[in-house]
Order: C-alpha cells, then sequence, then structure tokens
C-alpha cells in the first residue's frame, strides 16, 4: 500500500496567557454556520462539497455517512455558503510538507472558517479507502479530535490505513464535545462494515 502523510501539526494545550494557534488561510469562501460544530448536542451540518476529484468527492460523502453514525448530527450538502464545513482542493502553499495530502482546519484556533482541503490530485496515488479514511481523519479534526500516537486509530498522526478505528481515547474525546450516537464498543465494527460501504450518491 503506497503511505501518505497527513498533516503533522499536532493541536496543543494553549495556556490562557497565550494567544491560540492560528488556522491556515486560502481562497475559500467561509462557511457561515461554522458555529454548529461548537454544538454539544445535536448538530445540523450542511456541507459544500467543491473538491475537483470525483473520488474524493465519493469517498467524502462516505466519511460523512460514517460520522453520522457516530455523533449526533444531520448531515445534509448545502452548496452555498450556509454551510458548516466546506470541502475545498488544497493550494500547494497550504500542503505545505511533501506527504501532505489534507488539512483540516481546528474549531479552537482563530480564523476559523470550517474548511477541509484535499489534494486534488490525491486519488493518483490512493485508492478509494485510504481516501475515506483520510475524509474520516480530517472530519475528525473538524470534530474537535487531535492527533493520536496510536497506530491503530484513525487519528494516528503519520498515516491513516484504511483498516483503523475509533479507538477509546478518540471516543472519550469525542464524548467530551459532542453527543454520541454509538458506543464505544460498537464504534470500531461500525468503522469495519462502513469501509466496504460502497454507496455513492451522484
Amino acid at each position: 500500500m503506497h503511505k501518505r502523510w497527513l498533516l503533522l501539526a499536532v493541536a496543543v494545550t494553549v495556556p490562557c496567557f497565550a494567544s491560540p494557534r492560528a488556522n491556515w488561510t486560502g481562497p475559500y469562501r467561509p462557511c457561515a454556520h461554522k458555529s454548529e460544530l461548537l454544538k454539544n448536542g445535536h448538530m445540523e451540518i450542511g456541507v459544500r462539497i467543491e473538491t475537483t476529484d470525483t473520488t474524493s468527492t465519493e469517498e467524502i460523502r462516505r466519511a460523512l455517512r460514517f460520522w453520522s453514525k457516530v455523533l449526533d448530527i444531520s448531515v445534509y450538502e448545502e452548496p452555498s455558503d450556509d454551510c458548516a464545513i466546506a470541502f475545498v482542493d488544497a493550494t500547494p502553499e497550504i500542503l505545505a510538507k511533501e506527504n501532505d495530502v489534507a488539512r483540516a482546519q481546528f474549531t479552537d484556533w482563530t480564523n476559523f472558517q470550517g474548511w477541509i482541503a484535499f489534494d486534488p490530485h490525491i486519488s493518483a496515488y490512493m485508492g478509494a479507502d485510504e481516501i475515506f479514511a483520510t475524509a474520516v481523519h480530517e472530519l475528525g479534526h473538524i470534530f474537535g479530535l487531535v492527533h493520536s500516537a496510536n497506530p491503530s486509530s484513525v487519528m494516528y498522526y503519520l498515516d491513516v490505513d484504511a483498516d483503523a478505528e475509533l479507538d477509546q481515547s478518540d471516543v472519550h474525546a469525542l464524548a467530551e464535545r459532542h453527543a454520541m450516537r454509538a458506543t464505544a464498543a460498537v464504534i470500531p465494527l461500525l468503522y469495519t462494515s462502513l469501509i466496504s460501504d460502497r454507496r455513492t450518491t451522484r
């Protein structure tokens, strides 16, 4: 399997006297309802998908279906600025490191606009299941997860295999921020079942 690194920047706890870290920026329209991602109850998540890679678009939709089984969210596609999340094509400046393939903004950092950027050429070197796992990983950041040192976690900081899962630490961190649909015991099985979920919205 061809390996690519994901974003290596790890969110850190910022002391109260320090200013928060700043998110990357780009030539994209912000999402007007990005504050929906800060709710700890049910969330209505409008998603604008502007990625030009067709495989990425389908795997992003599959990743959104995965997260709708984990968190208490309703997800719908929203082509306008009335979105909470926007998937966009990354510029070379956004994917500054040689092996970066995707990058999400962090809700806790300044200048949060709801963006997740994907390499527009990602399907040339990654398979569909790897792109799916990458989309799950980047959405994990949007939902408040930081990188994991556990290689079997989908939030692992170096790369993501298609058979990764949300581990106990991921689940506990999610439960502190958001309402959950699935229990910790269900999520790994749920993830495995959705790896083979090939339904698409065309």
